[in-house]
């Protein structure tokens, strides 16, 4: 079960990189599998959603970042779990 692991890296700073990555080599082996059991809709639907995510992913993750940036980067107080 160590498929993608390889290429999750943690820098000195605790910054993590390689997600996308690790979670595309996971679909790719789905996609694979569906294509050997013969569910070629599936795999064409599956296929054309994850490639919009993959290009478009960015571009909405940058424009949620401008719309729910906050003023402050502190982390938010949730009082009810005390």
């Amino acid at each position: 079960m160590a498929l993608g692991t390889g290429v999750i890296i943690r820098d000195a700073e605790d910054h993590v990189s390689g997600l996308t990555t690790a979670a595309t080599i996971w679909v790719a082996a789905v996609l694979g599998t569906l294509c050997g059991l013969g569910y070629w809709l599936l795999v064409g639907v599956a296929t054309v959603l994850i490639m919009s995510v993959l290009t478009f992913g960015v571009t909405l993750e940058q424009f949620a970042e401008r719309i729910f940036k906050r003023d402050n980067q502190e982390p938010l107080e949730h009082s009810y779990y005390y």
